[in-house]
């Protein structure tokens, strides 16, 4: 196996397109109508304009080095998850999640 893609269903792939791009720091690849391409580093996201009905309700877990380094980038820019900033699992992960425009969660965990 090579990669998973997760595909995110949004509501308008114009705006969540701009708030990967702006606000994560995701660049975007593709588009192809309704349907985008981002990624940043080895990790690519697909939004879904097509199929939205389920906006709002996907939980994307993207595991990375360098949590306290990322949570500092996207702690000033306000798009941090007030019900899970950074922390420490008791399984000893470093974790923090942000929601997109559409509600849905992407939590970047650095694993012990």
């Amino acid at each position: 196996m090579k990669m998973t893609v997760p595909v995110v269903p949004v509501r308008n792939v114009e705006e969540a397109a701009a708030f990967y791009r702006d606000r994560l720091g995701f660049a975007v690849m593709f588009q192809e109508g309704d349907y985008v391409g981002v990624n940043r580093d080895d990790v690519w996201l697909h939004l879904d304009g097509v199929v939205n009905a389920g906006a709002g309700n996907v939980t994307a877990r993207i595991e990375l080095s360098g949590v306290d380094d990322l949570y500092g980038e996207f702690e000033p820019r306000g798009v941090i998850d007030p019900g899970e900033p950074l922390h420490s699992t008791p399984w000893g992960a470093r974790q923090f999640s942000v929601l997109d425009a559409d509600g849905n969660r992407v939590t970047f965990v650095q694993m012990p």
